[in-house]
């Protein structure tokens, strides 16, 4: 028996609303794409509305890993170009929905807005 199904048991309550769980690890290649995309599809298989935000901005690959080439990813949000809702994509396949990273893109445009940031600064 999980946590989760003994608390469910004891009268516990499912949370209601919106609930976000972040993947995060300050070492590269321990699974967290692989672990956050089978969570996704797990909470979408159980019925809960999902979406995986992948906010890699060095490596960002869950578009790659599930097949996707997404017109709109988290690059046009930063620069301006679209809305992150606009750059939501559904993945049918698993039942829930991403927001891609770029990651080349990503990290130029971060860099774009801390050069035009910073000689304003102070």
């Amino acid at each position: 028996m999980t946590a989760t199904s003994a608390a469910l048991e004891h009268g516990a309550r499912p949370a209601r609303g919106r609930n976000v769980i972040a993947v995060a690890s300050g070492k590269g290649g321990v699974g967290k794409t692989w672990f956050a995309i089978t969570l996704a599809h797990a909470l979408a298989r159980g019925g809960r509305r999902t979406l995986l935000f992948d906010g890699d901005l060095g490596l960002a690959n869950v578009d790659i890993q599930l097949g996707l080439m997404p017109e709109r990813d988290l690059d046009g949000v930063i620069a301006g170009r679209t809305t992150l809702r606009q750059s939501v994509v559904p993945y049918p396949t698993a039942g829930f929905d991403i927001v891609a990273g770029e990651p080349a893109e990503l990290m130029d445009t971060l860099e774009r807005i801390g050069a035009e940031i910073l000689p304003h600064a102070g």
